[in-house]
């Protein structure tokens, strides 16, 4: 199974993370189908962090902190750009419903 080989193929600890590439090689897998199985294991549970040297399983307090914190800086950021997208649904939906 290619969660498995995934799975398999990432270190523990940054210093031992596996590229997109390699996971790519490895699998057969496009660089979009990688991240997506990454995506899907990682909301079954498995803590998958990443950084610019690839994927790896946190083995110490400050990896899984830096992961958690350009997370979150993510999902700020995309929040931030949602608000002007949705201060203009609810103008043009209170139009509408006059």
């Amino acid at each position: 199974m290619i969660y498995e080989l995934i799975k398999d193929a990432i270190g523990s600890g940054e210093e031992n993370a596996v590229s997109c590439r390699t996971l790519e090689q490895l699998t057969g897998l496009s660089s979009r189908d990688v991240k997506r199985c990454i995506e899907d294991l990682r909301r079954r549970g498995t803590v998958i962090c990443s950084s610019c040297r690839g994927y790896f399983y946190p083995e110490r307090l400050h990896e899984l902190q830096g992961f958690i914190r350009r997370e979150l800086r993510r999902a700020y950021s995309i929040r931030r750009t949602l608000e002007s997208a949705e201060a203009l649904f609810d103008k043009w939906n209170e139009l509408q419903n006059r």
